[in-house]
């Protein structure tokens, strides 16, 4: 592992996600990560650049399964990327509406705002999700 492969967990210790645990969540390779998982791989590790985590990679590629799979590992569901976006407001911004679903279903927070204020409420309106709207709505409190 490269130093910029090297990130720190809420619990302050070193998690390494590496390259290809993102690219395999984001396509859905569910055996590579099972296979991660059960290694020991974290399901809360982040990249170096935008500390995005493997369940930011599978929302953002759509891969329900991957999501289902992640969560089942005790995936963190509300952590926030380097611009405060959450895999829930990755999902809306894509309209993949079961990983949303899952998110939901799981325990998401829909109420969570990136730095500039954006939900996954809004983000799904911003990109005319209109199922994605719909549902999010369900569970978004407005304050």
């Amino acid at each position: 592992m490269q130093a910029a492969d090297r990130v720190r967990s809420e619990a302050g210790l070193d998690i390494e996600l590496p390259w290809e645990v993102g690219q395999a969540a984001e396509k859905g390779d569910l055996p590579f990560l099972t296979e991660w998982l059960e290694g020991g791989g974290h399901p809360d590790a982040r990249e170096w650049d935008y500390q995005a985590t493997p369940l930011m990679f599978a929302c953002t590629g759509g891969s329900a399964a991957a999501v289902d799979l992640l969560v089942k590992h005790g995936a963190a569901l509300d952590l926030v990327d380097q611009g405060g976006a959450t895999a829930l407001m990755c999902a809306a911004g894509g309209g993949f509406l079961e990983c949303v679903r899952s998110l939901l279903l799981a325990g998401a927070n829909a109420n969570v705002r990136d730095k500039v204020g954006m939900h996954a409420l809004l983000v799904a309106e911003y990109n005319g999700h209109t199922e994605v709207v719909q549902l999010v709505s369900d569970y978004y409190t407005p304050a």
